[in-house]
């Protein structure tokens, strides 16, 4: 399978970032490196990103898209290219050596009409986010990171949500083509994706709540209060549980007690769920 990748970066860590890029670099045909970070704010050159590999193509557009943008932009470029499927992943996502080929082998094995989004399992944490020995699970979403995305689901017109700018594009992808298009989402548990997952602070205060700027909480909130308006059989309870007490409840007295840039925060809150109830 010919497979091409994006990666969307925005003020990553250089050395880092070529480290991870290159646990993955030798089982792409191409890649894309998203630049999402400002161009007046970076603190090093562009041919530090072109230098990782005569395969990366750098891409942007000077300021922050945010991800379904960058995404789809990203992939409009590549759909010209020989290739088969798109891989997407996050500045700090790895996979340990060969793991990838393995992948690309399952998702040939398995590839059906039916399909939309391959995923993988993610260790974040020191915690796997799939546990049990299976070889293959549907699931209702998986992370944008890791994940392979058919070629065709884009020639048919499914592009990621723009609106969304970050946080639940992945989610809002998987429900949107499993709803319209009758397309599944499948994992390989034994396929293990190196993954940070959110805010990495491990003080009190980011154990009550997230400790999230504004701008942030904004999107979190409105979106997947969106997403579980939109598709409340898919967007599971659990999650609506999540969000009610961790994102809002808990988010409310972390903020009022514990965080700075109080005013902000509490009125990205109220401003996430007035749009997250009111978007059409």
């Amino acid at each position: 399978m010919k497979l091409a990748g994006v990666v969307i970066t925005f003020f990553p860590d250089i050395p880092e970032l070529q480290k991870n890029i290159n646990s993955y670099i030798d089982d792409l045909d191409f890649l894309v490196i998203w630049e999402n970070t400002p161009i007046d704010k970076r603190n090093y050159k562009e041919d530090d990103l072109k230098n990782i590999s005569d395969k990366v193509i750098v891409m942007g557009v000077g300021s922050n898209l945010g991800i379904g943008a960058a995404l789809n932009q990203s992939i409009w470029h590549l759909l010209d290219y020989d290739c088969d499927y798109f891989v997407t992943f996050d500045q700090d996502s790895s996979f340990d050596f060969g793991v990838l080929n393995q992948y690309k082998k399952l998702v040939t094995e398995n590839n059906q009409e039916e399909i939309g989004v391959f995923g993988t399992n993610y260790i974040s944490n020191d915690s796997l986010a799939y546990s049990g020995d299976f070889d293959s699970l549907v699931v209702n979403e998986c992370i944008t990171s890791g994940s392979i995305f058919p070629k065709t689901n884009f020639i048919k017109g499914h592009f990621f949500n723009e609106d969304f700018f970050i946080d639940a594009v992945d989610f809002e992808y998987c429900y949107r083509i499993a709803k319209t298009s009758g397309l599944s989402t499948v994992i390989f548990p034994k396929i293990i994706l190196n993954h940070n997952i959110g805010y990495s602070d491990q003080s009190f205060v980011s154990k009550l709540s997230d400790n999230y700027s504004a701008f942030r909480t904004f999107f979190l909130i409105k979106n997947q209060i969106y997403i579980w308006r939109k598709y409340p059989d898919l967007f599971e309870f659990k999650r609506k549980i999540h969000l009610v007490i961790k994102y809002i409840i808990l988010r409310i007295v972390s903020v009022v007690f514990f965080e700075r840039d109080k005013y902000a925060k509490l009125k990205s809150i109220i401003r996430g769920i007035n749009q997250g109830l009111s978007k059409p």
